[in-house]
């Protein structure tokens, strides 16, 4: 049995180390780490247990379990070159699903970002990630996250609507597969507000993996503004009712914008306009 601390998984809240125990096993002479705890479900907000088994805690890499998992004892990190406490505190916290996405950062983030705009994640294939900025202790903040893909870089922009203290949840899934996984957390501390923040997002922006280019910015002036996204499968897409060119799979056109909402559209084959994003216009 190996105890220490562990953060960012089904018993840690905002990435906050917490007293935890997993387990060392030696198998052939050589010593693997696993834990069970992790790899049986997880605990909701009222620490609810739900069952739900993840072969992943079992024999998991040293160097990935350490992003989450600090021993007391430096041996059971199974490392040659171990960390410290302190370096430990600075890592953010990644899941096993993380690495088995294949992703990586463009620049590793430290685990507190600090009036934060965007962070680039380097992918290996078409993978569909989800961002969500909650302020401890309450629900998602609906415009304070978007994310854009262009090549094989997923930007996630950050729009923290109010100075304060803020948890960043990344959620991520095979671009086919509808059910997602945590891969990271972070602590957002904002100095200073973003109040315009970004467009809503709804349902069908994320099912279509539609891809917002411009303008991103939640708020606009009255006025006319060039407005250019990535609709896949999309017959049409329009905004404030004037359909946009379309070449590819790429849309795009100049709109004349009024005080109020403005909402953009998209057809697919078969299918009646889905809203995929709502911007506010005006003050």
């Amino acid at each position: 049995m190996v105890g220490g601390v562990a953060r960012g998984g089904s018993l840690s809240r905002g990435g906050k180390t917490e007293g935890h125990a997993w387990n060392a096993v030696r198998l052939d002479s050589e010593w693997y780490l696993l834990d069970a705890t992790w790899g049986s479900g997880s605990v909701d907000d009222e620490f609810v247990f739900e069952k739900d088994f993840r072969e992943t805690y079992f024999l998991i890499p040293p160097e990935q379990l350490r992003y989450s998992h600090f021993p007391d004892q430096t041996r059971w990190q199974l490392s040659p070159k171990p960390l410290t406490k302190a370096q430990f505190n600075q890592l953010p916290a990644l899941t096993p699903a993380f690495f088995q996405l294949g992703l990586s950062w463009k620049k590793l983030p430290p685990r507190k970002l600090r009036d934060p705009q965007m962070l680039d994640l380097k992918l290996t294939h078409k993978t569909d990630i989800q961002a969500g900025l909650l302020p401890f202790g309450s629900e998602e903040i609906e415009g304070a996250t978007l994310v854009t893909y262009r090549e094989n870089i997923a930007q996630i922009h950050i729009a923290p609507p109010s100075p304060g203290r803020y948890r960043l949840s990344l959620l991520a899934a095979d671009w086919d597969n509808d059910s997602s996984d945590s891969i990271a957390e972070f602590e957002v501390i904002a100095t200073r507000a973003r109040p315009h923040g970004f467009p809503l997002q709804e349902a069908g922006y994320v099912r279509h993996h539609a891809n917002l280019l411009q303008p991103l910015s939640g708020r606009l002036a009255p006025g006319t503004h060039f407005f250019r996204m990535q609709v896949p499968e999309a017959r049409a897409v329009t905004c404030g009712g004037k359909e946009l060119s379309k070449i590819g799979d790429i849309f795009s056109g100049n709109v004349a914008v009024y005080n109020g909402h403005l909402t953009v559209r998209a057809q697919f084959e078969g299918e009646e306009l889905e809203t995929l994003l709502t911007y506010r216009v005006g003050q």
